[in-house]
């Protein structure tokens, strides 16, 4: 087997395991208030980065944010984690945050990351 074709072989066997992002968000904007829809779940890693991430974004831009959580499935320690740094962001950049629809049970709430 040729080194490239090895190579090729690895990259593609690696692209497999690499963790693939369970959670999609949806920002809209109406007048004075960014709301970002969360859907799926907000767990250690990619997931909860984004959404960190889509906070930080949109935070300068905004004084009142809505995280809707009506969508999200289950949410582990780290996304609460994501969740407390949120507020912490948004006391920094006086912008306000809250929370909406938090549908899941404390059963998925608590659920280590798979």
């Amino acid at each position: 087997m040729s080194t490239c074709a090895l190579w090729d072989e690895q990259r593609l066997s690696r692209q497999d395991k690499e963790p693939k992002l369970r959670l999609s968000l949806e920002t809209r904007v109406a007048e004075d208030v960014t709301v970002i829809c969360c859907k799926g779940r907000i767990a250690y890693g990619i997931e909860a980065a984004a959404l960190s991430g889509e906070f930080a974004e949109r935070a300068p831009q905004t004084r009142r944010v809505v995280i809707d959580l009506g969508g999200v499935e289950m949410i582990d320690a780290a996304g609460l984690g994501a969740l407390i740094s949120v507020a912490l962001m948004a006391q920094e950049s006086q912008c306000s945050v809250t929370l909406a629809a938090p549908a899941i049970s404390s059963a998925n709430c608590w659920s280590l990351p798979s």
